[in-house]
């Protein structure tokens, strides 16, 4: 990880929450995929572009609230 000039006390404790978050294997992704997310998916899945999507939020979904 490249790390910008900026070495204030907020920036380190975010850099450092960020990298003790790819240490534990876990990854952070956007709420909504991208167009080469949806595009991975469906390829992989056989799925069209639109089920993709729907799959990746209902994965999102399911992360943030393990009731759904």
């Amino acid at each position: 990880m490249t790390r910008p000039a900026d070495h204030s006390g907020p920036f380190q404790s975010a850099l450092a929450v960020l990298e003790s978050i790819a240490r534990s294997g876990l990854v952070i992704v956007p709420v909504e995929p991208t167009a080469a997310m949806i595009e991975a998916g469906a390829l992989i899945g056989r799925l069209d572009p639109e089920q993709a999507a729907r799959v990746w939020r209902a994965m999102v979904r399911a992360e943030s609230d393990p009731e759904a």
